[in-house]
């Protein structure tokens, strides 16, 4: 059994000292890289019925933040006017 250890350890260290070990072990770091990489499947294109829905929901949102931006300055010009009119008034 030491025998085989010690041919084991004999062909490790003949082939460090070659550079074979190192560029084997290169290569299958490359392989296993190209294998992760590529295994990554690309996203489905959208349909042109979900990118029309998409657009809708997207205009829609537009729409309801304007309303609600304008309502919040109707409000604001709702407090100042009660503010201003106090003010006039004594109150």
């Amino acid at each position: 059994m030491s025998n085989i250890n010690e041919l084991k350890n004999a062909l490790k260290e003949s082939l460090e000292e070659k550079g074979v070990l190192g560029n084997v072990r290169a290569l299958l770091r490359e392989a296993i890289y190209e294998v992760i990489e590529t295994d990554e499947k690309p996203k489905p294109r959208l349909s042109d019925e979900n990118l029309l829905i998409n657009e809708l929901i997207l205009e829609y949102m537009k729409y309801f933040y304007f309303i609600l931006f304008l309502y919040s300055i109707y409000f604001i010009f709702k407090m100042i006017y009660f503010s201003l009119l106090c003010l006039c008034l004594c109150l």
